[in-house]
């Protein structure tokens, strides 16, 4: 079974500028995912796809090959899922064929080598996707509020079905770290959830996404 590993990494980015190339002790986030995306057997290709020069550049250093994505698809209000799309169309058009696709945020980089392995070693062909996810004790029910234009707030889950912490069980927030799927499957239904998705526990504190300057403080405290 031929694994491709994909890491989609835009140049653009509001909550930190030039995001992707953020370095943790000394190595950027782009070059973290694609050493150790290579670090990993069973994956046999890593492909690193951006509308930016320097990322295709920061990948191509540490031995991956570059897909060039069109500005249209980097945008910030841009679906990730079409650039999956681009990328699977890309391939397809160079008659590179593969069997699974592994896509790796380069924002997650506390993830481990052994939660991408875990989901490679748990993936079954009825599956429409393998992720990573993680447990949680929010619930929109208890914890999630929305505010008005008077900035007064109110549940933003008015069911009453929950009233405390003790009656939230197996809720699990998607860890944005890791994805596995059959492309094919991908390109006939391009969204996340249908029939069987598989999710593969992951502790929280590898499951942190930088979105901002504290999410990166956060890693780079942690792995320092």
């Amino acid at each position: 079974m031929k694994i491709f590993a994909f890491i989609f990494a835009r140049g653009g980015s509001k909550g930190i500028k030039n995001k992707n190339l953020k370095k943790i002790n000394n190595l950027s986030l782009v070059a973290r995912t694609v050493k150790q995306a290579k670090n990993i057997k069973a994956i046999d290709r890593v492909f690193v796809s951006s509308d930016n020069k320097k990322i295709l550049n920061e990948g191509n250093a540490h031995g991956a090959l570059s897909i060039l994505r069109p500005k249209k698809l980097c945008k910030d209000k841009s679906l990730e899922m079409k650039s999956w799309l681009h990328a699977i169309d890309y391939l397809k058009k160079k008659k590179m064929k593969f069997d699974l696709m592994l896509v790796l945020p380069c924002t997650s980089p506390l993830r481990a080598s052994k939660d991408i392995i875990d989901c490679i070693k748990k993936f079954k062909s009825n599956f429409h996707m393998v992720m990573t996810v993680y447990k949680t004790k929010y619930h929109p029910a208890l914890n999630i509020v929305k505010k008005n234009q008077f900035n007064l707030i109110n549940k933003l889950d008015k069911s009453g079905r929950i009233y405390q912490r003790q009656d939230v069980k197996n809720i699990y927030l998607i860890a944005n770290s890791v994805y596995l799927f059959n492309p094919q499957k991908i390109v006939k239904k391009p969204f996340l959830f249908d029939k069987k998705v598989l999710g593969v526990e992951i502790p929280k504190i590898r499951a942190i996404d930088i979105d901002d300057e504290v999410d990166l403080k956060i890693c780079k405290t942690l792995l320092r």
